[in-house]
């Protein structure tokens, strides 16, 4: 069965379930978000925009979407991108300059935020763990320390094999129930949702691409 990667350079997807470098960006690419000085979407027709005071800032090489307020993100459609159960991954770079107290910060996924089981997102939790989550429950890795890059990713085939990945690295593996809908929104570096959780899904950091 073919898996879907919606990897962030800030967003990728790839139709093979293995995690490599190689076929990163060869394979099934649908979209890709660089942040180069614009939100577009290099492969595919999902071009975003900005919000708040998101700008661009020095990413792993090049240039790298910035957030370093509360109502900062990038908010692009989801066309062509994998919903209900079906296979993908979510892969990005990101730098946390600081953490807020309490939050959680988000780094990328779409769907329906704030119903139970349909988003499908990676972050970093109130205790600093990366994790993933579909909005319900979550799949924890270590603590991502600040002042430093990291790779993210989260692959999944169907709902019960789901593999977090740091830095190339398999740090957590589980099963969650998700259901993505389509034509939803797709969030970078910060996502609105109900409950008044807007405030605690930011980063102040930086998310950008080889």
């Amino acid at each position: 069965m073919r898996n879907s990667f919606i990897a962030l350079i800030f967003g990728l997807i790839v139709l093979e379930p293995s995690y490599s470098k190689a076929e990163f960006g060869l394979v099934g690419l649908v979209s890709v978000w660089h942040g180069q000085n614009n939100a577009r979407d290099s492969v595919g027709q999902n071009n975003g925009y900005l919000l708040g005071n998101t700008t661009y800032g020095n990413g792993r090489i090049r240039k790298a979407f910035e957030f370093n307020s509360v109502g900062d993100g990038v908010i692009a459609p989801t066309a062509g991108l994998p919903t209900g159960t079906a296979n993908r991954t979510i892969d990005c770079w990101v730098f946390i300059d600081s953490y807020i107290d309490g939050a959680e910060s988000f780094f990328a996924g779409y769907g329906n935020f704030g119903a139970v089981g349909e988003s499908y997102h990676v972050g970093a939790y109130t205790d600093h763990r990366l994790y993933f989550s579909q909005w319900g429950d979550g799949i924890f890795g270590p603590v991502l320390n600040t002042g430093q890059w990291y790779h993210v990713a989260v692959t999944s085939i169907g709902t019960n094999n789901i593999t977090l990945y740091l830095n190339g690295k398999i740090v957590a593996k589980g099963a969650l129930s998700f259901n993505t809908p389509p034509d939803t929104t797709f969030y970078i570096g910060g996502v609105d949702a109900p409950y008044k959780y807007s405030a605690n899904h930011r980063i102040g950091g930086r998310s950008g691409s080889l």
